[in-house]
């Protein structure tokens, strides 16, 4: 419990100085980065959140705390030496354990459902729209076979599949719709399977689970789905090759958000269009500011994750383990009479 609070502790306050120092980075370079940049500026913070057991470097980011007199002590919000300190060491965890339960429960219970909801829904057959499907997969170059359906269920189209996509659309939308409409809205839900994002929303929803309690990680989560649809719209605006298309893609959001009702599901199986929020506004505002350039490339975006990434490998969870068995051993070896 000791190795488990200790963590929680050194994740916590590691967070807030990642968190801050995306932020800063966004601050001073944001008008020159592109989206899919923003949005890799968050995956070392996902990395960190979600992954107990990194390598350790001797220097890093977080090394300059330990240099601050006061800091360490302030950061540090338990002492288990005494009696009292115990107790209340077990009470955290009890207490932690509780969140862990009801947050992995809400989500568990989301996901059964809308599985449910996917075998329920209706194979769309239509030979337009299944040409239309193809041709967008093999634009964005996916080797998988891609499923549509149609569910009354469902309030904005979907997609799911970590290893297979499918695409989910509320019952009736082919019809509102018309065909270039329909065309932006299956590219941009099989432009987030190309890019993994399913995975990036597993991880997320991992995190908010272990750390319900931390109010940085969570706005962190948030921040990168939010990221995530921005840097999918810029992935779709790279398959249009005119202004014209790429105006068209933005009306396509703009007249869908207005039409369409909220998302109220939250499970870790999907990406809807829409989330609860929206985020339209800055969305297109990012869609408006788009330009075609090899800095869209993610091999050039992924560069910005080494700074990150290296300056998150100090001292991580297994170094409290290995720094408290290596206690164990010392109290052990010293003899009775020097205690």
């Amino acid at each position: 419990m000791v190795d488990l609070i200790e963590w929680m502790e050194r994740t916590t306050w590691q967070a807030v100085m990642l968190v801050g120092s995306v932020l800063l980075i966004k601050a001073i370079f944001g008008r020159w980065l592109n989206a899919t940049a923003h949005y890799f500026l968050w995956i070392p913070v996902l990395i960190h959140l979600a992954t107990p057991m990194l390598i350790a470097g001797p220097r890093s980011l977080y090394s300059t705390v330990e240099y601050i007199p006061g800091v360490m002590d302030f950061v540090r919000f338990y002492h288990h030496e005494s009696r009292g300190g115990e107790h209340f060491l077990h009470g955290l965890v009890f207490v932690w354990a509780i969140g862990v339960v009801v947050y992995a429960a809400r989500l568990i219970g989301g996901h059964w459902k809308f599985k449910r909801l996917i075998r329920n829904a209706r194979q769309v057959e239509d030979e337009s729209v299944l040409r239309m499907l193809e041709a967008c997969r093999k634009a964005l170059v996916i080797t998988k076979p891609a499923r549509l359906v149609e569910s009354r269920a469902l309030a904005v189209p979907a997609v799911t599949g970590l290893f297979r996509p499918t695409l989910v659309l509320p019952e009736g939308l082919i019809r509102r719709i018309d065909s270039k409409q329909l065309e932006c809205v299956i590219l941009h839900e099989l432009a987030h399977f190309k890019n993994g994002d399913l995975w990036t929303l597993w991880l997320t929803r991992l995190v908010d689970v272990v750390h319900w309690f931390n109010p940085v990680a969570r706005f962190a989560t948030r921040s990168i789905v939010r990221a995530c649809e921005r840097a999918c719209d810029a992935r779709v605006l790279e398959c249009y090759g005119s202004a014209r298309e790429r105006r068209r893609y933005g009306e396509m959001l703009l007249n869908l958000s207005d039409a369409l009702p909220a998302n109220t599901h939250r499970v870790p199986a999907a990406l809807f269009m829409f989330g609860r929020n929206g985020d339209i506004k800055r969305r297109i505002r990012s869609i408006t500011r788009f330009k075609a350039s090899w800095m869209n490339k993610r091999k050039w975006a992924f560069l910005l994750l080494l700074p990150l990434v290296i300056g998150a490998q100090y001292k991580p969870a297994y170094y409290c383990v290995s720094k408290s068995l290596g206690d164990v051993v010392n109290v052990e070896k010293t003899p009775e009479s020097d205690r």
